[in-house]
């Protein structure tokens, strides 16, 4: 479900921060895509989960709450300012936004339609098909 986490690294001064991520490449091999979500209004984003697809989530203002399920148990993960966390396929993310909060996604594939699972019994046929072979 999830088993790597990192951080950004912040440099600050009076004017402005500089937030950076370094070897990138070692911890996000295929990098495909990148897209942001920011919330406009207290909101409930993802809530599905991907075949193939492995993604990255950052917060770039404030924590951020992720729940994560792996079609056995469920874990709410409070993203940090300033961290990044890999979310591996196959499983089910919701993501929780309040106003003015920006959470940043790197994904290892392009979009495909065919990739997304959108519904949630659906997913716990595939996670219990899986774990049969």
């Amino acid at each position: 479900m999830i088993n790597k986490t990192s951080k950004f690294i912040k440099v600050s001064n009076a004017k402005c921060d500089l937030i950076f991520f370094n070897k990138i490449r070692s911890f996000i091999k295929n990098l495909d895509r990148v897209f942001f979500l920011i919330g406009k209004k207290n909101c409930t984003r993802g809530d599905h989960a991907h075949k193939e697809c492995t993604q990255f989530f950052f917060s770039l203002k404030s924590n951020v709450t992720i729940i994560a399920n792996n079609g056995k148990k469920e874990k709410k993960i409070i993203l940090k300012y300033g961290q990044i966390i890999k979310i591996e396929p196959l499983t089910w993310v919701k993501i929780r936004l309040d106003k003015g909060q920006i959470v940043g996604v790197f994904c290892n594939k392009k979009y495909s339609k065919k990739d997304y699972i959108r519904n949630y019994n659906i997913f716990l046929k595939l996670i219990k098909k899986k774990s049969e072979f």
